[in-house]
C-alpha cells in the first residue's frame, strides 16, 4: 500500500478531496456527497494508485448516519461507492487495504453490538461488498482517534506482518 503525500483536504457537509503539491496550484479537486451531511474521516492510496475514502453519510445508506466507502480514480473521478449500516448511526474513522485487496473499516455503529455507541469493524473486497462486520463490545467514540490507531496497528500486524499496536503507540 502507498500512502499519498499530497495534500487532502476535507470540508464537512459535502466533501471536498484537493490533490496539490506544497505551494502550487492544485492539480485537481472533487466533491462527493448528497443533499444530507457527508464527511470524510481517513483517506489512502490503495495498490492500484486509486484513492480510498471512508467516511460517514446522511445523504445515502439505510438510516441515520451510515459508514461510507468511496473509491475514485488516482486523479479523484469517483469509480464506485458503499454504505454500510442499519436504522442508527454508524459512522467510519480509518480504512486500510487488507492482503486479499479489500479493505477493513473502523468505526462505530449504534444500529449492532450491545447497545449504545460500540467499535465496528467491517470488511469487504476489493469492490466493496461487505464479507462480514463485527461490532466489538468495547465503549467508545468516533472522538477517541487513539482506539483507532491500535486498533488498525492490530489489524495490520496481523494483515501485513507489521508493527503492533505497542509499538505503534510508542513511536508517537
Amino acid at each position: 500500500m502507498r500512502y499519498n503525500r499530497n495534500i487532502l483536504i476535507v470540508v464537512l457537509l459535502n466533501f471536498f478531496l484537493t490533490s496539490t503539491v506544497l505551494g502550487a496550484i492544485p492539480a485537481w479537486d472533487k466533491t462527493f456527497g448528497g443533499t444530507g451531511s457527508d464527511s470524510a474521516a481517513s483517506v489512502i492510496q490503495n495498490q492500484n494508485g486509486e484513492y480510498v475514502i471512508a467516511g460517514t453519510s446522511s445523504s445515502y445508506g439505510a438510516g441515520g448516519y451510515d459508514a461510507w466507502l468511496i473509491i475514485t480514480d488516482s486523479k479523484g473521478n469517483w469509480l464506485w461507492d458503499k454504505s454500510f449500516g442499519g436504522r442508527n448511526n454508524d459512522l467510519a474513522a480509518s480504512v486500510i487495504q487488507t492482503s486479499d485487496d479489500g479493505y477493513m473499516i473502523a468505526g462505530t455503529t449504534s444500529s449492532y453490538g450491545a447497545g449504545g455507541s460500540d467499535v465496528w469493524l467491517v470488511k469487504t473486497n476489493s469492490k466493496g461488498n461487505c464479507c462480514g462486520t463485527k461490532p466489538l463490545e468495547v465503549k467508545a467514540t468516533i472522538w477517541q482517534p487513539q482506539l483507532y490507531k491500535l486498533l488498525m496497528a492490530d489489524i495490520l500486524s496481523q494483515e501485513l506482518h507489521r508493527p503492533t499496536a505497542q509499538e505503534v503507540l510508542m513511536s508517537g
